[in-house]
């Protein structure tokens, strides 16, 4: 899973080094009130949306959706002795989403939670709101083939379930969560069409860095049946200041790079897919601290600094005929993963000292390994509207595997859902000799119930 969102860090021994505190951050009252208007027109009757005066359809278009999400995750013996904690850590979450496009011009899609329950990181109580997309398409060309959209918007690049290795200017989407929230990336895109079968797109993108930049040149072609896509991915740094978000980490480079391809099409019915990036670094970054706050340990600059490709290939295969089934499996390499003696040296630097700067944050598959399988069954039909589906993802280097089982029951009309799911984490190795992924999480057994109910006050169709 690369990614180009931050340049490889390093810490600065002139400056003090102390563990970033947690803050919690309050919705502002512009959201409020972003949520108060946003209920009030999702509840309200649909006639003056839906309909013009002259009985025409309207160019309004609302969607939304509304729901439980529950967690209930079994700790480690380990974690409990540690910390003093209870057997079960349980989180409960209560959401509302929107959607709402006028026409062609533009769309925002927002999404509020309230938190409750005693969680990993302690008791907690939050409301959490986010646009995840408030874009504009501001018909400025003359042309049908040219297009300009400016604002938050999603990109939903890539065409794996399990591991991404071109997905990676947005947050990655976990297929073993029921719910996740991705806000969309802070950009302007002008797209062109030259043909049914050859397009492309340029991205100028705002980073959470103030003096950075990305930017992202896209070309999408149609070969034989197959979509075929390549592009470049870039991260320019203008001044290598400190981090605003980590005080003490300066940039240690001002350029980051990366080309990617991407293909998928059908051989009869089997479905084939690839993708592939080369990175000009491995990209991770890490320093952890004493007690007193002073950096003891951090990342290598011959360790960051190594050129990466990182690869995936899968296969499917879909049965839409009684008895239906969908089957796939996946297979990931990543150059820049973590041999054995780097492995352990990280994961005893993680047990010894505080952790002050992590990049990428621990838990994400596709990471810390140099190769990974996963498997995936389902749309098995049990009975009407009732399905079953089960995953299977494992770092066959470390050992690290995740696992998961569940039951989807489907309400007429794709009007709602509920969702149960088992996930069990584990390693089929010693994990002292070499750590993985589920060696730094803090639950090995996972129950999550999730209920959503969709609704459309204009009564639109996606």
């Amino acid at each position: 899973m690369a990614n180009v969102r931050y340049p490889i860090t390093k810490i600065d021994p002139r400056i003090p080094q102390r563990p970033m505190a947690v803050v919690h951050r309050r919705a502002s009252a512009l959201r409020y009130l972003a949520f108060a208007v946003a209920l009030i027109g999702l509840t309200t009757g649909t006639a003056p949306i839906a309909k013009a005066a002259d009985g025409e359809s309207s160019d309004w278009q609302v969607w939304g959706s509304t729901g439980y999400l529950g967690n209930a995750g079994h700790l480690k013996d380990s974690v409990r002795e540690a910390e003093d904690r209870s057997t079960w850590s349980t989180t409960q979450e209560i959401f509302l989403t929107g959607d709402i496009r006028y026409g062609a011009l533009g769309k925002f899609a927002f999404d509020l939670s309230q938190v409750v329950g005693n969680v990993e990181t302690g008791v907690r109580d939050d409301f959490r709101s986010a646009a995840t997309e408030l874009y504009l398409d501001p018909p400025l060309f003359d042309s049908p083939n040219l297009s300009l959209r400016i604002g938050r918007q999603r990109l939903k690049w890539g065409v794996m379930e399990f591991f991404h290795p071109i997905d990676t200017l947005e947050k990655q989407p976990d297929p073993f969560r029921a719910r996740q929230v991705i806000e969309g990336l802070d950009a302007a895109k002008v797209a062109y069409i030259s043909s049914p079968s050859l397009s492309g797109a340029f991205l100028a993108i705002r980073d959470h860095d103030a003096d950075a930049t990305r930017f992202a040149l896209r070309l999408d072609s149609l070969v034989d049946d197959f979509d075929v896509s390549a592009g470049l991915i870039g991260y320019y740094q203008q001044e290598t200041e400190a981090r605003e978000d980590a005080p003490g980490l300066v940039a240690d480079r001002e350029m980051e790079y990366a080309l990617f391809f991407e293909t998928a099409g059908f051989v009869d019915e089997l479905g084939i897919f690839g993708e592939a990036q080369l990175s000009s670094s491995r990209n991770m970054a890490f320093a952890f601290t004493d007690e007193a706050g002073n950096a003891t340990v951090l990342s290598d600059p011959d360790f960051s600094n190594t050129p990466v490709f990182r690869g995936a290939i899968a296969l499917q295969y879909e049965r839409f005929q009684a008895p239906t089934f969908k089957i796939r499996g996946e297979y990931f390499y990543n150059s820049g993963g973590f041999d054995s003696d780097e492995s352990r040296a990280f994961r005893s630097a993680y047990q010894q000292y505080k952790p002050f700067y992590l990049y990428p944050r621990f838990g994400e598959f596709g990471w810390y390994s140099r190769h990974y399988a996963a498997f995936d069954l389902s749309n098995i039909k049990l009975a009407d509207h009732l399905k079953f589906g089960s995953k299977l993802a494992a770092a066959l280097d470390s050992g690290a595997t995740a696992f998961s089982a569940d039951l989807t029951y489907s309400f007429d009309n794709n009007n709602g859902q509920i969702f149960f799911q088992y996930a069990h984490f584990d390693s089929f190795r010693d994990s002292d000799r070499f750590p993985g992924e589920t060696d730094f999480l803090q639950s090995d057994h996972v129950l999550t119930l999730y209920l959503v109910w969709n609704f459309s006050p204009t009564s639109s169709r996606r």
